[in-house]
């Protein structure tokens, strides 16, 4: 399926945009419905945001642990969701996933999204009383921190340190905790009270932990635990996750269907789009040429969209990509088409690629579930894609890049890790153990 869109004004050739049109779900499927977009497009000397950086896959990646095979969740701050590393094949070369390693089985509630530190370390938290784990690859216990629950996304900073934001007894908490004395965090930072939702904390290039709870964006210094800047609160709830441009800009996806860019060192606007009359769903993907993708939707219907930063007459967004459901965070492949992997609430994956004028589908899976857990493209490009909410095949979902042909499926399981050095894919296990009980899963190719 090919979508194309006006061509773009000179001096902003990653891609073509709609001006004066909302492309919202309001209109039919692949068209443009009535509205404006309302665009401060920023600039200054240099790069102008959004449009300069370096050309580095994940942007400027210091503040996360040199080394570490997953330091968060889609690898790195760009959430491009591909691992640098390879499932281990079998020596048999047997195409099916199986475990290598198992945890015991913890209680109570669901394991979230697993991160992997530089020494082989899995770190995971989860939901209700779920306290944080810390994993040797062989599966075994290293710590357990009862006094950190419901950390359902964590993430690693350059000196090893594992943040994590916390639902506290009403208060959002950003908790550091260093693995070498897992006694205690090492210290708690309280944001706001009274807000439930929040979003996995990112890190930007000078060690900042970005980060927001309700309509907030927060901006967190590692060395003296304080605000960087006030907190930015936006009109709506922020939705779906931050992410980081190439230039170090502050992506922030709101409820309100408007993409927004703070810069790093202020908190200050330096643009938004305003993209769909549903809620953004996914934290904006930076590809490695800095075009940025973001998904929404509601139950029925949703839409990818391609946005273009370049602030020359400002931002612009292509008509969207129609699914009948909302997007789920993607991922991109290591082809040189750039192949972007979207997984939707329609219960398809697909395959979009993206020339700077069409979204172009190479292929679409049917999972028969919600593929909601998370995808993640490994070096030999496997498709591994996490499909929740259904008994029948919930669970991780092997997937051939050139044809979308399901290779493997290893039931049941959630939100999926990333690879160790080892090639082992971590993933979170509903046990047979008993009701809510869990274990971490070490898979490989047998």
């Amino acid at each position: 399926m090919a979508l194309a869109f006006l061509a773009f004004p000179a001096g902003c050739a990653l891609l073509a945009g709609i001006e004066g049109k909302e492309l919202g779900s309001s209109a039919a499927p692949g068209t443009g419905g009535t509205g404006g977009n309302d665009v401060d497009a920023g600039g200054g000397p240099g790069y102008p945001p959004g449009c300069g950086g370096t050309d580095a896959a994940c942007g400027a990646p210091s503040g996360l642990q040199e080394g570490a095979p997953w330091p968060m969740p889609g690898f790195c701050a760009t959430r491009i969701g591909r691992s640098p590393y390879e499932v281990r094949p079998s020596d048999a070369g047997n195409p099916d996933l199986a475990v290598v390693h198992e945890s015991p089985p913890v209680q109570p509630g669901w394991l979230g999204s697993p991160v992997i530190s530089a020494d082989g370390t899995v770190f995971v938290g989860g939901s209700d009383d779920t306290p944080l784990f810390a994993f040797a690859t062989d599966g075994s216990y290293e710590w357990v921190l009862s006094s950190v629950v419901y950390a359902h996304c964590l993430v690693i900073g350059s000196d090893g340190t594992v943040y994590a934001l916390v639902d506290q007894s009403g208060d959002i908490v950003l908790h550091a905790v260093d693995p070498a004395d897992a006694s205690a965090p090492a210290w708690s930072q309280p944001l706001t009270t009274d807000v439930l939702d929040k979003t996995c904390p990112i890190i930007g290039s000078d060690g900042t932990i970005y980060l927001s709870a309700g309509q907030c964006v927060y901006a967190v210094r590692p060395t003296t635990h304080d605000n960087k800047w006030a907190p930015q609160c936006m009109a709506a709830m922020v939705n779906g996750g931050l992410s980081i441009a190439a230039d170090g800009t502050i992506l922030v996806p709101g409820a309100d269907g408007t993409l927004r860019a703070l810069d790093p060192d202020s908190g200050a606007q330096q643009w938004d789009i305003h993209l769909s009359s549903d809620p953004l769903t996914s934290a904006a993907l930076v590809a490695p040429d800095h075009s940025i993708f973001v998904g929404s939707g509601a139950e029925t219907h949703g839409a990818l969209f391609a946005v273009d930063p370049c602030p020359s007459g400002g931002p612009r967004a292509s008509i969207p990509f129609p699914t009948n459901g909302k997007i789920y965070q993607g991922a991109v492949g290591n082809d040189p088409d750039g192949t972007l992997y979207v997984p939707s609430d329609d219960g398809y994956v697909r395959a979009l690629t993206f020339d700077g004028v069409e979204f172009y589908e190479k292929w679409s899976y049917w999972s028969c579930g919600r593929p909601r857990g998370g995808v993640v493209v490994d070096k030999a490009g496997t498709v591994f894609v996490s499909v929740m909410d259904n008994d029948l095949c919930g669970g991780v979902h092997a997937l051939d890049p050139d044809t979308g042909d399901l290779l493997s499926m290893h039931l049941p399981n959630s939100a999926l890790g990333g690879i160790t050095t080892e090639g082992l894919l971590v993933a979170p296990h509903h046990s047979d153990a008993g009701l809510d009980m869990y274990t971490l899963q070490f898979l490989g190719w047998q």
